[in-house]
């Protein structure tokens, strides 16, 4: 796929998921915060709640709460990168500065190296767990013009019923089992109307989230920890492709596509 590529794309935050086979021990999570060479905050608990309903004496329905400690998060100023470091695997986030995309992004340029070293300096935590999945999600947050039909502005939404207009609401979802040229791989996109958080902004616009994932398809085996590299650069030149044809030339343009 042509690598495609905007001055100022519309993505608010970048994640980047490895799911293991094996999970991690919770000795070996208690020291990645000693292998990660970002400056993070002071690391936060992450934990898994599970309600059970039980019966008590009486006959009545009562609730019993189960938490189990799953590894840290780690998280910069902002926050504009945080890692999750669990039993189950390693999130990554990149996160535009701000409640809305706004000023320069460093684009994968920037934001796959640093995610690409932070798997390297977990390896000894991870990297013989083995792989189960991998996800690369993009979240794009959009502004449209107020009043204006959203089928102007993305090219995947149907047509709508004749005679209606202005939708004041609108939500899709679809999931795609296989790519073109990369049978591995499987695409969800996901679009839904957002609030706008920034007053002058929503005045004559309404927000739109644009929500696209990269993942293993189904029955094929995960990227090696070795190759989580080439995996990743492959996903994200399918997410590019894909975030082109979601769009209209129109709203592409205002991106500054090149």
């Amino acid at each position: 796929m042509p690598r495609l590529a905007f001055r100022n794309p519309p993505v608010h935050e970048v994640i980047l998921t490895l799911q293991v086979e094996a999970r991690a021990d919770l000795t070996d999570l208690d020291g990645a915060g000693k292998l990660l060479s970002e400056p993070f905050l002071t690391p936060e608990r992450v934990e898994a709640h599970q309600v059970e309903i039980v019966g008590t004496p009486t006959g009545e329905a009562g609730a019993r709460v189960r938490r189990e400690v799953m590894g840290w998060a780690f998280k910069t100023a902002g926050p504009t990168k945080v890692v999750q470091a669990t039993r189950e695997g390693i999130t990554i986030h990149a996160v535009r500065p701000g409640a809305w995309p706004v000023g320069p992004y460093p684009g994968w340029e920037v934001n796959g190296p640093w995610a690409f070293g932070v798997f390297r300096e977990l390896a000894p935590i991870y990297s013989a767990l083995g792989s189960r999945r991998a996800a690369l999600r993009y979240l794009n947050r959009i502004a449209i013009p107020n009043h204006s039909d959203p089928q102007d502005w993305f090219a995947i939404l149907p047509p709508a019923p004749r005679g209606l207009s202005e939708p004041s609401a609108f939500q899709f979802a679809h999931t795609w089992d296989r790519v073109n040229a990369h049978n591995h791989l499987s695409v969800t996109v996901r679009l839904a109307k957002i609030a706008i958080e920034d007053v002058d902004l929503r005045k004559d616009h309404e927000g739109a989230l644009l929500d696209i994932e990269v993942f293993t398809r189904r029955g094929e085996k995960a990227p090696s920890y070795d190759t989580l590299q080439q995996w990743f650069n492959e996903a994200h030149e399918v997410e590019n492709s894909v975030f082109e044809s979601c769009i209209t030339s129109e709203l592409g343009d205002r991106f500054g596509r090149e």
